[in-house]
């Protein structure tokens, strides 16, 4: 297996069971600091882990759609009524459709060739005038 499939996993592994208060807090403040940037209707939000972001991205958007490499974690968020939840790494994942945001938080690390990815989603699923 890939290495970087394989950091998937011991990642998922990891924020399944040793979550702090801490990172929590962290969480919060980071929605708060992207918050700003958010626009348009429709955004995709690459590696979710468990959720806890999307919670507070679902009253933001009209329509989100996850991309996780964990089904495990994937699992683990609620099916909420204005989300598409899709298991797949983000070098693999070919989205059928346009977002006005974007949103990543934590995950270049995990990326094998992060620019590539940035590029991908940057140039090719980003719509040029978000309403």
């Amino acid at each position: 297996m890939d290495p970087s499939k394989d950091k998937v996993i011991e990642s998922a592994n990891f924020y399944g069971k040793s979550f702090l208060n801490f990172d929590y807090q962290l969480a919060d403040y980071n929605f708060q600091s992207l918050k700003p940037f958010f626009k348009g209707k429709k955004a995709l939000e690459l590696g979710p882990c468990s959720g806890y972001m999307t919670k507070s991205l679902i009253k933001e958007f009209d329509s989100i759609d996850l991309v996780e490499g964990s089904e495990k974690l994937l699992n683990q968020i609620p099916d909420y009524p204005n989300v598409k939840k899709f298991h797949s790494y983000f070098e693999e994942f070919e989205p059928t459709d346009t977002y006005d945001s974007i949103i990543m938080s934590h995950v270049l690390e995990h990326i094998k060739d992060p620019v590539l990815v940035l590029r991908k989603f940057i140039t090719g699923y980003t719509r040029k005038e978000s309403s």
